[in-house]
């Protein structure tokens, strides 16, 4: 270990775990970031573990690939919506993050032929194929064992024995939960669980994820009850339970399950973080405001419940406490070398500017964020032309004015909203 990382406690396996973590949500730019890190920390270490580094590079280029695959289909959209010149921008960006040769060697042979359509060719506007997207069988190919793999790398070693030996149909539904493929993950976890030996399988708690994000509460809270008869101790089903409770404006009902869990569950900080949830999805931003307040001072600082309270301060427009909450938790980041979410920075620089800052800090913040929160480049960009118009600097204000209405109107084409981090 590095006298670094005996001072932050920052390691390139801690590192790598939440990269894992950030794949199998399919947030590949992030995994990608926190992969690069793990790999040049460990690269700093001493005799370097050959196999994880490896392991890690292996993971880089999966990451790359998946992004070179999503730039491509953005080509393909804004080629589609007629916007030839952002198309050949976004497949050069794809072929540049792609670690793929045969993927780089295609897409450069159909830059060629954007290229020379552009440059005056008569021929017919050339189009991009959809690429091919395999659908999930209960054979599984072996880029799906991998990811299965990846996936239940982030699980306790108890439940990922288990999930490891459920069979292809448990496999595949896992697989489509983590991709969003709820019909899917219904039709192969209700064979798994059909299938299964035992009464106290998991397979029950992934089987009710599925029907509750198709809205099928009354089959998802009746698998839920029986599971949690097997396991009390089940935290992910109670929340799923709160979830769905929210979700159907139940609020209290979700007070009365968190008010029966088992002691332990009770003290912990988990539940403190659904109880607060509950009162801010119930609309009640004064009480959460209160417990979260109580946690902090019971417990100490604590990141999460910290950003919670800082964001129910805002939505109460008790500004100045929460621009100090927000800028504990951007100046805690700093002091231990965390990279701070880029949610935060986000919340934290809309609080500064609409209080009238105009420091070169936050347009700096701003221009990152912009890279970081692709969703929200055009908003960020704005905002600092905002900034810079603050500053007197109009040249440079207009050139960002206009970066941002460029990004808008990309953005319109292709059918993608701009959602808040």
């Amino acid at each position: 270990m590095t006298l670094l990382e005996r001072l932050t406690g920052i390691t390139p396996e801690k590192l790598e775990h939440k990269a894992d973590r950030l794949l199998a949500a399919g947030r590949w730019g992030e995994a990608k970031l926190a992969y690069e890190d793990s790999l040049g920390r460990l690269n700093r270490r001493p005799g370097a573990d050959a196999e994880m580094q490896s392991r890690l590079e292996t993971k880089i280029r999966r990451c790359r690939n998946a992004l070179a695959r999503e730039h491509r289909q953005s080509a393909a959209d804004l080629l589609e919506g007629g916007f030839l010149e952002e198309a050949r921008d976004m497949l050069v960006l794809a072929i540049d993050v792609s670690a793929d040769e045969g993927d780089r060697d295609e897409w450069m042979q159909t830059l060629e032929t954007l290229a020379a359509h552009g440059n005056g060719s008569e021929d017919r506007a050339p189009t991009l194929a959809p690429p091919v997207r395999a659908f999930v069988t209960a054979t599984l190919r072996p880029e799906d064992e991998e990811y299965f793999h990846a996936l239940c790398h982030t699980l306790p070693d108890a439940i990922r024995r288990a999930y490891q030996n459920y069979g292809e149909d448990f496999k595949c539904g896992y697989i489509a939960i983590n991709r969003g493929d709820f019909s899917t993950a219904v039709r192969h976890l209700e064979r798994a669980h059909g299938q299964a030996k035992r009464p106290d399988s998991h397979i029950a708690l992934e089987l009710a994820t599925a029907y509750a994000n198709l809205n099928r509460y009354t089959e998802a809270r009746s698998l839920l009850g029986a599971y949690l008869k097997h396991h009390p101790d089940a935290l992910p089903a109670y929340r799923l339970l709160c979830e769905i409770h929210w979700e159907s404006g139940n609020f209290d009902q979700a007070f009365q399950l968190l008010a029966g869990l088992p002691p332990e569950l009770a003290a912990s900080r988990a539940a403190a973080s659904l109880e607060g949830a509950t009162f801010e999805r119930a609309g009640r931003l004064e009480s959460a405001r209160q417990h979260y307040r109580r946690f902090l001072d019971t417990y100490g600082w604590d990141p999460e419940m910290g950003h919670r309270l800082a964001r129910v301060c805002r939505d109460l427009n008790a500004t100045q406490e929460a621009l100090a909450l927000y800028r504990l938790l951007v100046e805690n980041g700093r002091s231990c070398s965390a990279r701070i979410a880029p949610r935060i920075r986000y919340e934290y620089a809309e609080l500064c500017i609409e209080q009238g800052a105009q420091d070169t800090a936050l347009l700096e913040m701003y221009l990152a964020l912009a890279r970081e929160i692709p969703d929200r480049a055009a908003h960020c960009y704005a905002r600092v032309a905002q900034l810079y118009r603050r500053q007197g600097h109009t040249h440079e204000s207009r050139r960002f004015r206009e970066l941002a209405r460029r990004i808008e109107a990309t953005t319109a084409a292709t059918g993608r909203e701009g959602d808040t981090p």
